[in-house]
């Protein structure tokens, strides 16, 4: 029995240490396993959070170049506003300015009036003086027998009144202030030309001081004899804007007095001239204008559904953008100022870009209206041309001289061609008249 029962427990002891082993095993094997899960855990973990570093640093480093942008921009923005700032003062002061030099120039023209009337009034006195002279002698001479001159009284000699720089100042202001204004109407007017001059004894015995202010010839005669004086200084110096104003002003005056003796001389170009002035009267019934995208005004005639623009204010309005920007060019070389070489290019690019949107505008009267050209330039000015022209201002910079020069010798071209056309203009006007049925 008891042999029996050993052999029995022997099967149960391996058993249970089987099964000892195994539930060690499993433990150690769980143990190790949650070590390694643990620990790669611990790695991932790290890895992220060194993920998470770097991309913290990322976005910080983003945030800071951002910040520094918006502080970059600010400043821009501040130092814009007070660029504008003062280009709001400065123009500003330019306006006051500009009117209190209009109100001068209407004070001074006022008195300058005046001194006329009574500039008149003293030749009507001297004139009445020398009558009422003239007939005492006579009634001396006529009852008595006598030729008795009569005993003028002592008196000093009239003080010259010297006007001249006051007078000249008030041209400069004058041609200043209508400058602008006689270059929109595509002519310049020379305004009349006031000097001085010194008062002369007219009559044997009888002095007298006299204001002149309207003697152009001998205005001329004196600028004439300062411009020959100016090369024997040694000194040459580039003529201001006034100079050059005043040059025009003279030229303006020797064409009238040219003017005037050939009107004298032949009585031909007056008859020409009579009939263009008539036919131009009538033509004036039918003109009109219409806007050009802001760059100013164009002219056309129209009768009934026919309108004819008017050629030569287009040509007059080519030719003053080109002397305008040949201007503007000049000084730009003459500068040194960044800043005034900046407004100097802008004020190229607006004559080009202004003389671009009134020829769009002709074209677009053309296509869209049916406006048509007069039909005595069409073999040298039609829609074509004008189409190549707003290429030209389309794709060219009048910053650079070679560009604004190929536009001015393609447009003079054009120009010279028209005047011959209309030489002279009454054969311009008479074709229009013929044209429009009137």
């Amino acid at each position: 029995m008891d042999i029996n029962s050993e052999e029995e427990k022997k099967p149960v002891s391996i058993i249970q240490e089987i099964e000892t082993q195994l539930e060690s095993y499993l433990r150690r094997q769980h143990e190790e396993i949650e070590k390694k899960l643990e620990q790669r855990i611990q790695e991932e973990r790290e890895l992220a959070r060194q993920q998470l570093t770097q991309i913290e640093e990322e976005v910080k480093q983003e945030l800071q170049a951002l910040e520094e942008y918006g502080q970059l921009w600010e400043q821009f923005e501040e130092e814009r506003n007070q660029i504008l700032q003062k280009i709001r003062g400065y123009l500003n002061k330019i306006v006051e300015r500009q009117q209190k030099i209009e109100e001068l120039a209407k004070e001074t023209s006022e008195d300058i009036r005046v001194i006329n009337g009574l500039q008149d009034r003293l030749e009507e006195i001297r004139n009445q003086s020398m009558e009422k002279s003239g007939l005492l002698k006579r009634q001396l001479e006529e009852k008595f027998g006598l030729k008795a001159e009569l005993v003028e009284k002592a008196s000093a000699p009239a003080e010259d009144i010297d006007l001249t720089p006051e007078i000249e100042k008030l041209q400069k202001v004058k041609e200043l202030l209508t400058f602008e204004q006689e270059i929109k109407g595509g002519t310049i007017t020379p305004a009349s030309q006031i000097e001085n001059e010194r008062p002369e004894a007219k009559s044997g015995d009888e002095p007298q001081a006299e204001i002149e202010l309207k003697a152009p010839g001998q205005a001329e005669a004196q600028t004439e004899t300062r411009a020959e004086a100016e090369p024997e200084s040694g000194s040459w110096r580039e003529p201001s804007l006034e100079e050059k104003l005043a040059e025009e002003i003279k030229k303006g005056l020797a064409e009238k007095m040219n003017n005037k003796k050939t009107a004298e001389g032949g009585k031909t170009a007056g008859q020409e001239a009579g009939e263009s002035n008539t036919d131009r009267q009538e033509l004036l019934t039918f003109y009109h204008q219409e806007p050009a995208n802001g760059s100013g005004w164009i002219g056309y005639y129209q009768k009934n559904d026919h309108c004819v623009v008017e050629i030569q204010e287009i040509l007059n309005r080519i030719k003053k953008t080109v002397e305008e920007a040949k201007k503007a060019y000049y000084k730009l070389n003459l500068v040194s100022s960044v800043k005034e070489q900046f407004f100097l290019k802008r004020e190229l690019i607006a004559e080009q870009e202004g003389l671009k949107k009134y020829l769009q505008k002709v074209l677009w009267l053309a296509e869209k209206k049916r406006f048509t050209f007069p039909l005595l330039a069409q073999d040298f000015l039609n829609q074509a041309v004008m189409e190549d022209l707003v290429d030209l201002l389309r794709t060219q910079n009048w910053g650079a001289p070679e560009d604004l020069n190929h536009f001015e010798q393609k447009t003079m071209a054009i120009i010279s061609g028209f005047d011959d056309r209309i030489n002279p203009p009454s054969v311009y006007y008479s074709i229009l008249k013929k044209e429009l049925e009137i």
